[in-house]
């Protein structure tokens, strides 16, 4: 077998990982010709990077959730429950609270719903609901997302 570079050995691992779903350190040894301990110290970089899931004897594909749909899109989906999960949280909301809202389209029926209570204070991590407040007038705090990697 011709000798290749760990990091091309670690992306064909990859690859052959995505097709199987599963790989054990045996089969990654017999496939690559690779000795236990260089099988492990792949499979532990590729899990460091998210790659892969290590699990006893080997590895497994990352589940992945599929992709969101954008806001605007999921916001004509299911109206009128929104609408009702909306009222219903926003019954629970007081005036002189101080409240965090997140983002999603159903929590953006809640702020709509809201608009009636006196000295609220909201804290949220979403820029509609965000933008509705802003013209509120009440007290509101915003925070953004932040990746140190």
């Amino acid at each position: 077998m011709i000798e290749i570079s760990s990091l091309e050995r670690q992306q064909k691992l990859t690859r052959l990982l995505e097709q199987t779903g599963r790989l054990s350190v045996s089969q990654i040894c017999d496939h690559f010709g690779v000795s236990e301990a260089t099988a492990r110290r792949d499979l532990e970089t590729l899990s460091e990077q998210g790659k892969l899931q290590r699990v006893h004897g080997g590895a497994i594909t990352v589940e992945q959730a599929p992709p969101e749909l954008p806001i605007l899109e999921r916001e004509t989906e299911q109206p009128d429950e929104k609408l009702r999960v909306g009222r219903a949280a926003a019954a629970l909301i007081a005036d002189n609270e101080t409240v965090f809202l997140g983002s999603g389209t159903t929590v953006l029926e809640v702020a709509r719903n809201v608009r009636n209570r006196r000295n609220l204070t909201v804290i949220t991590n979403s820029l509609p609901v965000l933008k509705h407040f802003g013209r509120v007038g009440w007290n509101y705090s915003c925070f953004s997302g932040w990746n140190a990697a």
